[in-house]
């Protein structure tokens, strides 16, 4: 079985970037217990600020880095976090759909609802 996960954390990839965690340690928590599962694939999806990051491995997981530019604006982001009637920002859309289609899960799971993630459940027909 192949789970996707979108999360705001790359999670036990962040050695990748140089740090032993970025927050959300119960998320490391949980993609450790999941490496133990032999039948089980597990990729991870998330926002970096750096457009030059590609997906790479690191033991079983596959880590898909989605390039997203920083907010330099404080009022900028204050609205954007308020703004309730959100639909998925384009600029997202198509590398959020290359990751499914790359890796091609059979459940995708979002943590958090801080980013347009969850957005793309409108548009797939995966669970």
């Amino acid at each position: 079985m192949k789970i996707l996960w979108f999360t705001n954390t790359p999670s036990l990839g962040a050695v990748r970037f140089g740090h032993t965690s970025i927050g959300g340690g119960w998320i490391e928590s949980l993609e450790n217990e999941l490496k133990k599962v032999p039948q089980l694939q597990l990729g991870i999806a998330f926002h970096v600020t750096d457009n030059a990051v590609e997906p790479y491995s690191l033991n079983k997981t596959t880590y898909f880095p989605i390039a997203k530019p920083k907010i330099k604006s404080n009022i900028k982001r204050i609205i954007d976090g308020w703004d309730h009637n959100r639909t998925i920002n384009e600029t997202y859309l198509t590398p959020y759909l290359n990751v499914i289609k790359t890796f091609e899960p059979d459940v995708i799971h979002v943590f958090g609802t801080e980013n347009e993630f969850g957005l793309v459940s409108s548009i797939i027909s995966i669970p």
